[in-house]
Formats: C-alpha cells, structure tokens, sequence
C-alpha cells in the first residue's frame, strides 16, 4: 500500500509539471521574444447619399467622390527590445498602400528621434526607420484616401514576424483553449490524485487543499481571458497609443 501511495505521488508530481510546463512552452511560442502585430481600419466619410445632400469633400480644389479615412496601428507585442541593428541592410519596415494617400493626418512637425511610422510619399507608403523598438510600443498614423485601400508589408527585420490583427488573436485564442484546458485538466487529475494519495478520513487538510485549489483555478482562467480579450479586440492599442506619445515627449 505504501508502494502504491508513492507512485500515486510521483505521478501526481508528473501532473503538476506538465500542468505548469504546457501552458508556459505555449505562451512562449505564441509570444515570441521579437514580435510586431499591425492593423488598419478606414472608415468612409460621406454615405451613397451624400451628393444628394449637397455634402462633397474637396483636396486642393478636386473633389473626392469616394474618401475614407484610414488608420494604421503597429504594435511591438514581443517580449523584448527590437533593436535597430535587426533591420537588414538599415531598409525601413515598409507598409505599401494601394491607393495615393492625400492627407498625412499625423504628419510630425520634426523626423522624431524614437520609432515612428514615417509618410514615404515618393513609395505611397509608410515606413518604421531603423530604430531602437521598445517592448510595448504602439505607434499609429491617420490618413486621408480615396477608394478603399489595400496593405501590403515589405518586412527587412531579421527573424522577426509582422502579423495581421486577425492572424495574431487567431493564434492567441487558439493558445488560450489549449493551455486553460491544460490547467483545468490538471487541476483535476492534481484533485483526484491527491484524495487517492492522502485520503480525506486519514487526512482532513486535503480537503481544505483542494477547496483553495478551485477558486484558485477559476482566478487564473479568469484572469488570462481578460486579458486575452483586450489584446484582441479590436481597440486593444488606442491606450497603448496616447501612453507611448506621453513618453516620447
């Protein structure tokens, strides 16, 4: 009997490891040490009815039949600093826009000294320089454009993503499901093995153990899905923003 108790242990000890080691070799892989995660979202300024309304916007006396306002969000969502030497051959991060962009709406007065998204005008596009790109940094720019745009990346980082919004909280979800079944599956087998271990008639503090083990596990699920859901919505960096302009100036 006390043969099988041990075992009972070793494999309740087995449980807990791999209870804690899936969950923290997942969120590694799903956060990378050098990630950057980008999305762009436009909003059209005049509805199909607009001319019927006598509303036009013009640009330098022409007017624009069909403009949006586009935003663009990049966010360094990695672990670590992305150092300005992991740009290969110093060529900037470069984000193509499908149409012209008429406006830069965010234009700075001066080039800036930290990481910014600069308006490339001669490539329609904008471009993250080769430059230091702290952990938790969000940079935004707004512009105006006719027609729906389009973007594409032009990515010189060095083993480093750039990933949609969509692709990333597709990935982080799906991390998410995995490791909270984890746990709660070893939270379980850690429950059952110890009241075969320990029995309750012989041992009464397992029962207060697993009750502490419950709400515990409740706490951590819950805590992991709250955060899920504010990186994965779709205004997750706007706080990011503002905070990241407050420090840069």
């Amino acid at each position: 009997m006390e043969t099988i108790n041990w075992l009972m242990f070793a494999i309740a000890c087995v449980t807990l490891a791999v209870t804690i080691g899936v969950p923290v070799w997942l969120s590694r892989q799903q956060n990378p040490k050098r990630e950057l995660v980008y999305r762009y979202s436009v909003e059209r300024l005049l509805g199909p009815n607009a001319q019927g309304l006598g509303l036009t916007l013009m640009h330098n006396g022409a007017t624009l039949e069909n403009p949006y306002l586009a935003t663009l969000t990049v966010e360094a969502t990695g672990r670590a600093d992305i150092g300005s030497d992991s740009f290969d051959a110093a060529r900037p991060l470069r984000f193509q826009i499908s149409e012209r962009i008429l406006v830069d709406l965010d234009a700075p007065e001066s080039e800036p000294r930290v990481a910014h998204l600069r308006h490339d005008s001669q490539e329609g596009s904008y471009c993250i320089p080769p430059a230091l790109i702290k952990k938790g940094t969000s940079l935004r720019c707004r512009f105006l454009i006719e027609n729906k745009p389009t973007i594409t990346v032009d990515n010189p980082l060095r083993d480093i993503e750039v990933l949609p919004q969509k692709a990333y909280a597709r990935a982080r979800t799906i991390s998410l499901l995995v490791t909270n079944a984890s746990i709660v599956i070893g939270a379980a087998s850690l429950v059952w093995l110890l009241f075969v271990v320990f029995p309750p008639v012989e041992q009464p503090w397992v029962v207060v153990v697993a009750g502490f083990m419950l709400p515990i596990t409740v706490v951590i699920l819950a805590f992991r899905s709250s955060k899920a859901e504010v990186q994965n919505n779709p205004q997750w960096s706007e706080g990011l923003v503002l905070q990241a302009r407050r420090d840069a100036e």
